[in-house]
């Protein structure tokens, strides 16, 4: 998990972010396997928020 997530942090700008809708709004998601990255982009940084299972991600 920690892998995928320094790959995308370095690939960033070649990878289309999938925004989230409603009260997850700002947010955006990164699918790996069965799990979720929920994280939103300050300034230059990539700011995780959550890595959860799928069923339970979008519930916090």
């Amino acid at each position: 998990m920690l892998n995928k997530i320094r790959w995308f942090a370095e690939k960033f700008p070649a990878v289309k972010p999938v925004p989230l809708t409603g009260k997850l709004k700002g947010l955006f998601k990164l699918r790996v396997g069965n799990w979720r990255v929920l994280y939103t982009l300050e300034e230059d940084k990539l700011v995780v928020h959550a890595v959860r299972h799928r069923r339970k991600v979008y519930r916090f």
